[in-house]
């Protein structure tokens, strides 16, 4: 091969500073977007959790009659949730549980039962 094809012959294109800087910049933007989603999804999951609770607990509270399986139907309300169980929302949740238990007069549950819940 003389100098006029080595020259010549195609080499791998490398980009400008720049352009990597640029490339950088979008897959920081992808990383972002794909982590702001994922926080997005565990926020309505939390909304839904806590619509949820709010009316069984609201319904079981001016019930004339007492729900003997209102624990444990609290517990599949919960349960129906399981990418929230590691969630730093948790004890907020389970405090808001306990919260409304006891504005409806319901207070038989404590943060040790509202917790095996999750379990």
């Amino acid at each position: 091969m003389d100098i006029q094809e080595k020259f010549t012959q195609k080499r791998p294109y490398v980009p400008e500073v720049e352009e990597q800087e640029e490339h950088h910049e979008v897959q920081q933007e992808q990383i972002t977007a794909k982590s702001t989603d994922s926080t997005d999804d565990s926020f309505d999951q939390i909304e839904s959790l806590i619509e949820q609770v709010k009316i069984h607990i609201e319904g079981e509270g001016k019930s004339v009659i007492v729900n003997e399986n209102f624990a444990s139907e609290l517990e599949q309300i919960i349960k129906s949730y399981p990418s929230l169980k590691y969630t730093p929302y948790k004890s907020a949740i389970n405090e808001l549980i306990i919260t409304e238990c006891g504005k409806y007069g319901l207070n038989t549950l404590d943060e040790e039962d509202v917790s095996k819940f999750w379990e």
